[in-house]
């Protein structure tokens, strides 16, 4: 009877039990991680989003909705500071990682597409481009989808990476 004594008087109130053992605390950190990786799978969800079209799309020629990049670019915007730092180091690296190869992206995106004539909602790396400069449109195409393929790659570590340290 004295140890269920025990375990209901520290069942009653986690704090009770913390208090007696520490060690099996959750550490706030991991806590404001967990809020932190809420908000990254919100803004970069892996599917029905720009990471699912990233990894889904060819960029030779096709035009695109402007607004599938937003998310994107508003990861480039307001997830560069400090509010937006993982504690746990992997995670923080893979962030700083993945928001170094969107930033290449976006700049990609506004130096290399054009809004389309018949749509200026939509955009396109120059069609034209594949017979009037081959070499060029090889190169944007070919960077956009290498770094296409680097953000999702990094996107999904840092998923897996969060579900593994997080338990969520």
């Amino acid at each position: 009877m004295f140890w269920e004594d025990v375990a209901q008087f520290l069942a009653e109130d986690e704090s009770k039990f913390f208090a007696h053992y520490p060690q099996f605390a959750p550490k706030a950190f991991t806590t404001a991680d967990k809020n932190l990786f809420s908000q990254f799978v919100a803004l970069l969800p892996s599917s029905n989003g720009v990471i699912q079209f990233l990894n889904e799309n060819n960029m030779a020629g096709f035009s695109f909705k402007r607004e599938t990049f937003d998310p994107l670019k508003d990861f480039c915007a307001l997830w560069d500071n400090a509010e937006h730092e993982f504690h746990e180091q992997t995670l923080e690296e893979l962030r700083k990682h993945l928001l170094t190869k969107a930033n290449e992206y976006c700049v990609l995106l506004a130096l290399e597409t054009w809004p389309v004539n018949s749509d200026p909602q939509r955009s396109t790396v120059p069609p034209e481009w594949e017979y009037e400069d081959p070499e060029r449109f090889r190169k944007v195409v070919g960077d956009f989808h290498r770094l296409a393929q680097e953000i999702v790659k990094t996107h999904q570590q840092v998923v897996r990476e969060g579900k593994k340290y997080l338990g969520v």
